[in-house]
C-alpha cells in the first residue's frame, strides 16, 4: 500500500507559488524601473527641443498619454511642477486621435504600422512630438522610440518626422540617441 506524503507536496507547492509570486514582483519592478527611467528622458528631452509657438503666456505644455498606461503615473510624476518657458506642464490621458492635435508630447502604445503612420499624420505641422516602444515606432514615423540595449533604456530619432511636426530637436540631444533616422535611410 503506497502512502502519499501531501504535507511535502504541499509544501512544495506553496514554495513554488512563493517563488512565482517573487518573480513576477521582481518584473514588476523592474518594469516600474523602466517607466520612471522613460519618464525621465521625457522630462529631458523637452528642454532639448526647439518648440514652435508655445501659446499665450501661462497657457498648459500638454504632455498626452495614449494607450500607453503604464507610463502615466510615472510621466506624471517626472514632470509634476515643471514648466517650459513659463508654461505649465501637464499630463494628461487622451482618449482619441483628435485630442493629440492639443498636445506638444503624445506617448503612444501604438505597434502597427498603420496606427503609427496614422498618429504621425495628425502630428504633421502641430508642433507635437511622438514617442513610443515599438520595434519599427520611428521607422513608421514616429518621432523617438525608446528600446532596451543590453537592459539600458535608449532611444532613437526620427528626424524626418520631427521635421514635419515642427519642431527641431537639438544636436546635443541627438549625440545622446542610439540611432538617428532619415526615412528611407535607417
Amino acid at each position: 500500500m503506497r502512502t502519499c506524503n501531501c504535507s511535502g507536496l504541499v509544501a512544495r507547492a506553496a514554495a513554488f507559488v512563493l517563488l512565482a509570486c517573487a518573480a513576477v514582483a521582481q518584473a514588476a519592478d523592474r518594469i516600474d524601473q523602466e517607466h520612471q527611467v522613460k519618464a525621465a528622458f521625457i522630462a529631458n528631452f523637452i528642454k532639448f527641443i526647439d518648440w514652435p509657438s508655445l501659446g499665450d503666456p501661462g497657457s498648459k505644455f500638454v504632455v498626452g498619454v495614449y494607450g500607453a498606461d503604464a507610463f502615466e503615473h510615472t510621466i506624471d510624476d517626472a514632470l509634476a511642477g515643471r514648466s517650459v518657458s513659463g508654461h505649465p506642464i501637464v499630463v494628461q490621458q487622451l482618449h482619441s486621435d483628435g485630442e493629440m492635435k492639443k498636445c506638444r508630447v503624445v506617448v503612444s502604445g501604438a505597434s502597427s504600422e498603420d496606427r503609427i503612420e496614422r498618429l504621425s499624420r495628425i502630428c504633421t505641422n502641430s508642433g507635437t512630438v511622438l514617442i513610443g516602444e515599438s520595434d519599427d515606432f520611428v521607422k513608421y514615423g514616429g518621432t523617438i522610440r525608446f528600446l532596451l540595449v543590453y537592459s539600458q533604456v535608449r532611444f532613437d530619432v526620427n528626424l524626418d518626422a520631427a521635421k514635419r511636426s515642427g519642431v527641431t530637436i537639438s544636436s546635443k540631444l541627438l549625440q545622446l540617441a542610439h540611432e538617428v533616422y532619415r526615412e528611407g535611410n535607417p
